[in-house]
């Protein structure tokens, strides 16, 4: 392994870190009274955010803080709210913190959100997605939370004789392994009576299109792509057509008349090889562009997603805080 690159910024020990499942941005959490998200292009910081975290002191080992799996959700370890500790929720949107998680007596030491998104029906023909995420905290308690409901699913009081230290959810979501100061572990097992039915590989798949894009499913590969910006999307649209056009063809560089293809501007394009599409601009430069190749939904999809728009209207239809 090569060092990439090393993030500088913080003032004072780094206590935590979390990838964004999408693969844009790094977050990192520190004594310093900081949490700081990185962008993974170029690893500068994106923003700096203080204000949940100025009255916190410096009395936890850890800062476990988490991603939400579909991405639009950092829920941070240690912040305080009107002098009493909470679990930040930071929306990706603008990175706002206007909700957190209360309840626990003292400063929460790690976050981790559940792998799965789970599905509710509900009376109407509506249907909605929510996640799961468990909080541990230095008062030795443990608390399980759905986004779908205002109140904790479950809290667990004095489960060891000294503080959480980490939580970490087995691979199909149903067991909670959570670790202490005092050298102890724990496990807890759940049921899709107490949870709820994760959605197949196939929903989440398309939720992340519709969140970030149509090139953004996360596949088996090395090398996902991700496009949030608007201009690439529409780039990565124009791409699609090309090659749609390339394959109608008969995978020649020419129409079935044997002309040229062109683009909008009429310049001519260069069809697309095994690994990438190259295009010439209009001032005769050349644009390489990887070509994402989108698997069938039986073909080996792997990735991760929630109901990101539905978590975003339970935590912002209920209040402010959400209290135990």
């Amino acid at each position: 392994p090569t060092s990439v690159s090393v993030l500088r910024g913080h003032s004072s020990h780094v206590k935590g870190v979390t990838w964004d499942p999408v693969g844009k941005y790094l977050a990192s959490q520190g004594a310093d009274k900081t949490l700081r998200i990185w962008r993974t292009s170029d690893w500068k910081e994106e923003q700096v955010i203080k204000e949940p975290f100025k009255e916190c002191g410096g009395t936890t080992h850890v800062l476990r803080l988490n991603w939400s799996p579909d991405g639009q959700y950092i829920v941070s370890a240690h912040a305080m709210n009107s002098g009493g500790p909470t679990a930040q929720i930071i929306d990706r949107d603008g990175f706002k913190y206007e909700n957190d998680f209360v309840g626990h007596r003292k400063a929460v030491t790690c976050v981790r959100f559940n792998g799965n998104i789970f599905h509710k029906a509900s009376n109407s023909s509506k249907e909605s997605n929510y996640v799961c995420v468990a909080i541990g905290s230095r008062d030795r308690s443990i608390s399980v939370w759905l986004t779908c409901l205002k109140r904790p699913l479950l809290v667990l009081n004095d489960l060891f004789d000294s503080s959480v230290m980490d939580l970490a959810w087995s691979k199909d979501g149903m067991t909670l392994i959570a670790c202490s100061h005092d050298g102890r572990i724990a496990g807890l097992n759940f049921s899709q009576a107490d949870l709820g039915v994760p959605v197949t590989l196939t929903a989440k798949n398309q939720l992340f299109k519709k969140l970030y894009g149509q090139a953004s499913g996360i596949a088996l590969s090395s090398k996902p792509v991700l496009i949030e910006n608007a201009e690439l999307l529409n780039l990565n649209d124009n791409i699609d057509d090309m090659f749609d056009d390339f394959v109608e063809n008969g995978g020649t560089e020419n129409g079935a008349k044997g002309g040229a293809k062109t683009t909008l501007n009429g310049t001519p394009i260069k069809g697309p090889t095994d690994k990438q599409i190259e295009v010439k601009t209009s001032d005769g430069r050349r644009r390489i562009t990887p070509m994402f190749i989108v698997p069938s939904a039986d073909g080996g999809v792997s990735n991760f997603g929630a109901g990101g728009g539905s978590a975003e209207s339970n935590l912002s239809s209920s209040d402010s805080t959400t209290t135990a």
